[in-house]
């Protein structure tokens, strides 16, 4: 899990966000990403539809649905 990132100004535009971001952003369904809700994903905490994100990766089926846990490092409860 990964919020929105900055990067130094002097090394924007080399791609280096687009290979760090993971979700979490409202611009993010450029690099691929959707909703992660329309993808049967619930966050673990109530985070807004457009700021929970995900992937859509080649193994994902219709019947990988759930709330999505996060290691207890990450966990935002």
């Amino acid at each position: 899990m990964l919020g929105p990132i900055g990067v130094r100004p002097d090394r924007q535009r080399q791609g280096v966000g687009q290979a760090l971001m993971l979700l979490g952003h409202p611009a993010y369904p450029r690099f691929g990403f959707e909703r992660a809700r329309a993808l049967a994903l619930e966050a673990p905490a109530p985070w807004p539809d457009e700021a929970w994100m995900a992937p859509r990766l080649p193994a994902w089926t219709p019947d990988l649905r759930g709330i999505v846990h996060f290691p207890e490092a990450f966990d935002p409860r």
